[in-house]
């Protein structure tokens, strides 16, 4: 596994992902079925943890079929549906339907998501940009979960262009909760503060 992993990084430091991700799914079908004797547990975490190689990689490449092919396998993947590896490949792929206009499984990967790793303010923070950008759910509900998660998101909310758009809810949202500030008395400047859009 170790040797997998490490030819999975240095292809996606040399930017070969078509290569790093068809290593990763190597070993998702390879692992599958593998049981640890002394450490079963590990089986669950390691297989996904190899999704998560395989969805970042995927991301960065045009290969439709390919990404599908790891949508139906981390569907059919090892259970319990739980943890940030999980909650990490399928906001990927929730970003993926996004960008195919497929906005009812971009939500539904999103929600997996939040299920798989309750502590992760990202899918939140998602489900309430999809929430604004397709007039669809509580965004704010959703904005505020992130928030309760990470108090670093009311500054990403306020500085993102889309929120932007909604004073009303920003007014909201910042007279419940304290904006997150670093040890100089300014927000943190090190969180993501661009638009909430699906990478490419």
């Amino acid at each position: 596994m170790g040797g997998l992993s490490g030819a999975i990084f240095r292809c996606q430091d040399s930017g070969d992902h078509l290569r790093a991700t068809k290593i990763a799914v190597y070993a998702i079908e390879k692992f599958r079925n593998k049981k640890d004797r002394f450490f079963p547990f590990m089986a669950h975490h390691h297989w996904w943890q190899f999704m998560t190689h395989a969805a970042e990689s995927a991301g960065q490449i045009d290969d439709h079929e390919l990404r599908e092919k790891l949508i139906h396998l981390a569907e059919n993947g090892i259970e319990p549906f739980e943890g940030n590896y999980v909650a990490v490949a399928f906001l990927e792929f929730s970003r993926w339907k996004y960008r195919e206009e497929n906005y009812e499984k971009a939500i539904e990967y999103a929600e997996l998501a939040v299920t798989a790793d309750g502590t992760w303010a990202e899918p939140d923070f998602i489900l309430g940009w999809y929430g604004l950008i397709l007039g669809k759910g509580n965004a704010e509900e959703h904005l505020s979960q992130a928030i309760e998660k990470d108090k670093r998101i009311l500054f990403r909310v306020a500085s993102n262009d889309l929120c932007k758009q909604y004073p009303a809810i920003i007014r909201r949202l910042k007279e419940r909760y304290t904006l997150y500030e670093d040890g100089n008395g300014g927000p943190n400047n090190g969180i993501q503060t661009d638009a909430a859009e699906p990478r490419r």
